[in-house]
């Protein structure tokens, strides 16, 4: 039997799955939010495969619209000026990475939006195939036939009484898409490629085959307007980068900084040459001493130990991963770099008062299906229940309320007339 193909819009359950930081303590450090979403990875792929669904991820690797545009540059302007950012730098191209790493295919298309992306995908991989998104606009896709049944807009874990976790797909409330959003036809979309799209990509190399769009990147870490952007600081080695890589014209970059003169954001834009300076030449020979330059060159670099520190050391790492695994190219991706660079730490990062929150699968997504013979209803079991029992040491129910209510009075019935 052939499994059904699932399209999954990743970064739609970026924040409440895959990296869940609305539901984790405040001063969760940015490592351990990476070690989170390789156990979220590794168990949804899991239940996917107990459940006989082939997913594939379809993770935004751009925009088309001016629209997108207005709207990706006011959050990262608000991210700089609030000195608020909850995502670790580089969360997608970790995502991707994880997931690849995992064997499952993720289509990351420069310069496309993921939604005709992944409406493209379900159109040529069957009329059998669905769609896991909660963003409305999949309604607009004129040509994917049964929208409403095919889309589904979020996912829970079913986990049996034999402990086989399986995933749920659940429908939109609406099934349909939002007023005065314009229909889509095949005309509209880009020309399916699924071997192009599945190719791995690193974000850098993409700047080099693409020197118009350019480096175009937001804000690093809450720490941006106190002390500077990592973009500027990490210049000098990016621009070695980009002439290690074979490129000698001019790039433009883009990000935002603070200036506190006019007390608002200010985007350091315009194009830079790439530089053959032997000095940062050879910074790039090892991973461990570009890292060292940065750290040295980084104002925000004397407190590693808060929440923003732990963020911004972090976004340290994720730059140089990311210009290491350029350079190198191959099979060199940012995830093995930042490896390299942190000795495993993400992953050993498992213990801790917040570990809980590393278990799968995640208590808000559980249900659990009743063992009762003839029943077998799917029930949830509430945090605060959770909470009751783990204290107790108790495991967790394996009938439904109606059943286990039911049992406790047959007991009774059968005390009394005994």
């Amino acid at each position: 039997m052939t499994d059904t193909p699932l399209i999954v819009d990743a970064l739609n359950f970026l924040t409440s799955y895959f990296m869940p930081v609305d539901k984790m303590p405040g001063s969760t450090p940015a490592w351990r939010l990476l070690a989170a979403m390789k156990v979220g990875v590794e168990g949804f792929l899991k239940a996917c495969a107990a459940s006989g669904v082939s997913p594939h991820f379809v993770i935004d690797a751009g925009y088309k619209s001016d629209e997108a545009s207005q709207k990706w540059t006011k959050r990262r302007e608000k991210e700089c000026r609030t000195e608020k950012r909850s995502i670790p730098l580089s969360a997608d191209t970790f995502l991707a990475e994880l997931l690849r790493e995992a064997g499952a295919p993720v289509y990351q298309v420069e310069g496309e939006d993921g939604d005709d992306i992944a409406a493209m995908l379900a159109y040529t991989l069957g009329d059998n195939s669905l769609i896991l998104s909660g963003d409305r606009d999949m309604f607009r896709y004129v040509f994917i036939k049964d929208a409403p049944e095919r889309v589904k807009a979020d996912f829970s874990f079913e986990v049996s009484s034999s402990g086989a976790v399986t995933i749920v797909l659940h429908p939109s409330s609406t099934q349909r898409v939002k007023d005065g959003v314009a229909d889509r036809t095949l005309a509209d979309m880009p020309e399916c490629d699924i071997p192009a799209w599945a190719a791995p990509t690193n974000k850098l190399r993409a700047v080099v085959d693409n020197p118009a769009r350019g480096y175009v990147r937001g804000c690093c870490s809450p720490w941006t307007r106190r002390f500077g952007s990592l973009h500027g600081v990490a210049r000098p080695l990016r621009l070695a980068a980009y002439h290690a890589m074979g490129h000698t014209a001019r790039v433009f970059e883009t990000f935002p900084e603070w200036n506190p003169d006019a007390d608002a954001v200010a985007w350091n834009e315009g194009e830079v040459t790439p530089d053959p300076d032997p000095t940062y030449f050879d910074l790039l020979q090892s991973a461990r001493v570009a890292l060292e330059w940065l750290t040295k060159r980084d104002p925000g670099a004397g407190d590693d130990s808060s929440r923003e520190g732990t963020f911004r050391c972090f976004a340290r790492h994720a730059i140089v991963a990311e210009i290491m695994a350029a350079v190198e190219g191959g099979s060199a991706t940012v995830l093995s770099r930042m490896r390299e660079l942190c000795a495993g730490r993400f992953e050993g990062f498992v213990d801790g008062e917040d570990a809980a929150f590393l278990s799968w699968p995640p208590p808000d997504r559980v249900r659990i299906r009743c063992s009762e013979r003839g029943c077998g209803a799917s029930f949830a079991v509430n945090a605060s229940e959770r909470k009751f029992l783990d204290k107790k040491g108790f495991a967790l129910p394996k009938r439904c309320v109606p059943c286990r209510q039911l049992a406790k009075e047959r007991r009774g019935a059968g005390g009394v007339h005994g």
